[in-house]
């Protein structure tokens, strides 16, 4: 039997007994000497039609470059291996010719600035030994929410071969995976393995868009096995395992055989370096190569290029564009005063990518380094894959040099981009080798004011600039080697927010009393020089920080650290479809503001700024625009009305087309319950409404079902009803209905709509109108009349009228009720009850626990909680013989609903005659 959306999981009928019989909340008790006592509990209505839950397709990869997905040049990098929030270090001791190859070691973070060796508590099992990878990539490869670790060591990744030195030949990738006991194993084996490859370096990212993280790998040729230089991609299927291919890449960067046919030599270096990254936002990563242009024993320096090859939807690479540097301009950057002097050319060693100006589109950050130089160069994105080279711009002139104690030039690279001062935006980081611990760090590292635009970050001391006297007395850790070539990077390693200089020798050494070792760790406690005394603006947090098109308004909160907001700070975002206007409210470290996004606003992440109003400061941070529900309710019609038969259209919309949708459902009811009820399904493949039986069994059997085009009815004990038809068009279909109702099914009921599709989204019921069915003789003295308006949208404040009666006359009405919600509770909601006798208007606060203070109705005056704020005039209350009537100014706060119900009751002063809830209206707060 078919499944209907919405499917009723019956529970006890108490529970719909209770709902009907609810009280309308607000008790009056008669007394002249004290103020009346109003008891406010509205019993919780739970659904006993569950909403399916949507299908949750994966998250996407991490960002990359983020705090938990990143590559790290060095052989070392930091992550959290312990779940407690802390970045640890992991280290690959490098090998070369004299030393043994060493177990990788781990230090875990004791969150006071200082590590200790953890390996053998989060290692499971043989700790992997590596020869000291070329490239760390930290990402969640199976999946887990934890990082992964893969090492790309430089050499070959099977058998020794024998046309090679020992020392070229390297070690094997390495993979390391978290596992379900919270400790990481040796997982290497999970990657396929090829025996011909000469591995260098790498990158990752999704390239076919099925939410896995993949990596391309950069190999050199071989010329003794003839083996052509260039990449191949590793591709992963979100478990850890990884299998490789070359297949759809162009001929001439696929790294393979050479078959005699690419040219009359293989080149055995082809390409430099390659990365991974979605430049044009389709959700597939694009590969992106650099030229490798050294050249030994000094000789002529071939062309620097950047090429650019987009991903295609059936798996194949297409070359868009290429950024060729002259020569002219080859050393612009960061240079050491010996360039070019030992005749070797620049090659690409690391590709980043990253948005890095917040305009939503990922940048690039290319390091081209030489034996004796090195360079920096930055690629802004302009879409479509047009790059431009911004580096004079974003470097400003500034040298990036590292000098060592004995005078010496040593030349920068190995980048990492990191958000070093807690401003939201990526920071520049050299990781440059030191002859000993005495060097003078000059430049390491750069900050990005969010524009792309990079300053020095000096590392300073108790006495300034950072000098030999500060770094020698440092903390050390493991064995100390001085004279040790040292790693140095930046990251808070004390949750201060700030980074410290980090100092990490993962060559293996051994001294006279140690046998080898692998691993030294040096903190270095630093500030910032010429930032901490100024404390300069920065933005902490942008809450929410995505919201989906068609969103308006949306409040968005910003919040900053030694900020100077007012209510002239103007919020700005870097892309079209979203603004936002003047702050609603403003205090000295946040502001509030309400943001539109158009229903055809770009997707993906848009910069968003904050110029303050009393200093010309910008605070960069980032926005995303996500698609709207995938399933819409759009309305039904009429709204509103009574009447024992009438003609209604209900209409349903799927931005995929009409022909998307699974199940459409209509539920007419007091509530949310498919027992004797007026539930209908509209199967769209077969064409064919169905009726649920007076059980409220969605699964069937049905009280009957009727095709589209077909004449005749289908009945049940609430309602009869014919299908006139069922038409479809673009994205929009629209059922109408002829709908009898039964008498025995009198009083104020709600339409429910909810749409499924063929992929079982939902979207979830949606009160989407109110009928009152006659047939029922009037019980009580009391009555609801109705309520205007009975249908509409937006935050107000609106004007709306109440009408009640009692047949004994107005003055023996007690309290009315008027309770705003998406179901009947009374917590969280605008719960309203006015006092009759006394005259006063009372609201019941957010938990529903208590009565906020009444005001008389007497004069103008109003009253409020987190969900409305009501007001009233001097005639708010008008009294005619039987009837009484309240004119209220209602507005609803952001965030509340959207989907609202009105519910209205009125009982007698004497507890005598209480109408019970009524359904009078509904109401789209957006």
């Amino acid at each position: 039997m078919m499944e209907l959306l919405g499917g009723s999981d019956v529970e006890n009928a108490a529970i719909a007994s209770a709902i009907c019989l609810a009280l309308a909340g607000a008790v009056l008790a008669q007394s002249t000497s004290t103020p009346p006592q109003i008891t406010y509990n509205v019993p919780k209505v739970r659904s006993v039609i569950p909403t399916p839950t949507p299908v949750l397709t994966p998250l996407a990869p991490p960002p990359f470059n983020s705090e938990f997905a990143y590559a790290n040049p060095r052989p070392w990098a930091f992550a959290d291996f312990n779940g407690d929030g802390l970045l640890d270090i992991i280290t690959a001791p490098f090998h070369s010719v004299s030393l043994p190859y060493l177990p990788i070691e781990i230090w875990l973070n004791k969150g006071d600035g200082t590590f200790y060796n953890g390996t053998s508590q989060v290692i499971d099992g043989p700790v992997p030994v590596t020869g000291g990878p070329n490239t760390m990539l930290i990402g969640d490869f199976n999946e887990d929410g934890r990082p992964d670790v893969m090492m790309i060591a430089t050499g070959f990744d099977g058998a020794v071969v024998n046309h090679y030195p020992i020392q070229y030949q390297g070690f094997h990738q390495t993979l390391l995976l978290s596992q379900p006991n919270g400790k990481w194993t040796d997982a290497t084996s999970q990657i396929t393995p090829n025996t011909q490859a000469f591995n260098h370096q790498g990158g990752m990212g999704d390239v076919n868009g099925d939410g896995h993280l993949d990596v391309v790998v950069n190999r050199f040729g071989t010329d003794a096995l003839l083996y052509w230089g260039g990449v191949t991609l590793l591709m992963g299927d979100g478990k850890g395992n990884f299998v490789e291919h070359t297949d759809g890449l162009p001929q001439d960067i696929a790294w393979g055989p050479w078959l005699g046919f690419r040219s009359s030599a293989p080149d055995l270096q082809n390409i430099g370096c390659a990365g991974l990254g979605d430049l044009d936002g389709d959700g597939r990563a694009d590969l992106i190569t650099g030229s490798y242009a050294a050249v030994a024993g000094g000789g002529t320096v071939s062309p620097r290029s950047i090429r650019f090859y987009q991903s295609q939807p059936d798996g194949t690479f297409v070359e868009r564009s290429r950024s060729v540097i002259p020569p002219a301009i080859a050393d612009i950057g960061y240079t050491t005063p010996n360039a070019q002097t030992e005749g070797d050319g620049l090659g690409c060693a690391q590709i980043l990518v990253a948005d890095l100006n917040g305009d939503g589109r990922p940048d690039i950050v290319v390091d081209w380094e030489g034996y004796s130089h090195s360079s920096i160069e930055i690629l802004r994105n302009d879409g479509d894959f047009h790059f431009t080279d911004i580096t004079p711009d974003a470097i400003g002139g500034y040298t990036m040099d590292f000098t060592d104690a004995k005078g010496g030039p040593n030349s920068p690279g190995h980048y990492v981009l990191l958000d070093l001062n807690g401003d939201g935006t990526l920071d520049l980081v050299s990781q440059i080798a030191a002859d000993d611990l005495g060097s003078v760090l000059t430049h390491t590292a750069f900050l990005n004011d969010g524009h792309a635009h990079f300053t020095p970050w000096v590392p300073g001391g108790p006495n300034g600039p950072l000098t030999a006297n500060d770094i020698l007395p440092v903390t050390y850790f493991g064995f100390s080697c001085p004279t040790c070539a040292q790693l140095p990077m930046m990251f808070d390693t004390n949750g201060s927010g700030l980074a410290s200089l980090v100092l990490v020798d993962p060559y293996s050494s051994q001294t006279t009393t140690t046998p080898y070792q692998a691993t030294a760790v040096y903190v270095i406690n630093v500030t910032p020089v010429g930032m901490a005394p100024s404390n300069p603006p920065l933005l902490t947090s942008v809450l929410p920080g995505s919201a989906p098109r068609g969103q308006q308004p949306l409040l968005v909160t910003i919040a900053g650290r030694f900020t100077h907001f007012s209510k002239n700070s103007a919020v700005t975002f870097s892309g079209t479809g979203v603004s936002a206007a003047a702050p609603a409210s403003v205090t000295a470290t946040s502001l509030t503001v309400p943001v539109t996004i158009a229903a055809d606003a770009p997707l993906g992440v848009q910069g968003i700024r904050v110029t303050t109003g009393t200093e010309t400061v910008t605070l960069a941070g980032s926005f995303t625009v996500s698609p709207g529900l995938p399933l819409g309710i759009i309305t039904a019609s009429p709204q509103s009305g009574n009447g024992a038969t009438q003609t209604m259209t209900f209409t349903f919309t799927d931005p995929r087309g009409w022909q998307d949708l699974g199940v459409v459902n209509v539920l007419i009811n007091n509530f949310i319950d498919g027992r004797n009820a007026c539930y209908l399904a509209y199967s769209v493949p077969s064409s064919t409404l169905y009726l649920v039986n007076d059980a409220g069994i969605a699964q069937g059997p049905y009280a009957g079902s009727i095709a589209a085009g077909s004449s005749g009815t289908i009945q049940n004990s609430q309602c009869t009803v014919g299908l006139t038809s069922a038409a479809g068009s673009s994205d929009n279909l629209t059922l109408t209905l002829v709908i009898t109702f039964e008498p025995a099914f009198a009083g104020d009921k709600i339409l429910y709509l909810a749409a499924g599709d063929a992929s079982q989204n939902n979207s979830g019921w949606v009160p989407s109108g109110v009928w009152q069915v006659p047939g029922a003789a009037q019980t009580t003295t009391t009555a609801v009349i109705g309520m205007a308006p009975a249908s509409g949208a937006g935050f107000g404040p609106a004007s709306y009228s109440f009408q009640f009666s009692d047949t004994h006359g107005f003055a023996d009405l007690g309290v009315e009720n008027i309770l705003i919600n998406t179901a009947l509770d009374g917590r969280h909601g605008c719960y309203l009850a006015y006092a009759q006798p006394t005259n006063e208007m009372y609201l019941v606060n957010d938990t529903g626990t208590a009565l906020l203070a009444g005001q008389s109705m007497g004069a103008s005056g109003s009253i409020g909680n987190s969900q409305c704020a009501v007001s009233w005039g001097n005639n708010a209350v008008g009294t005619n013989g039987n009837s009484l009537g309240l004119t209220l100014n209602i507005g609803l706060s952001p965030g509340f609903g959207p989907n609202l119900i009105f519910y209205v009751a009125a009982r007698d002063v004497n507890e005598a005659n209480n109408t019970g809830w009524q359904a009078s209206a509904t109401w789209v707060a957006q």
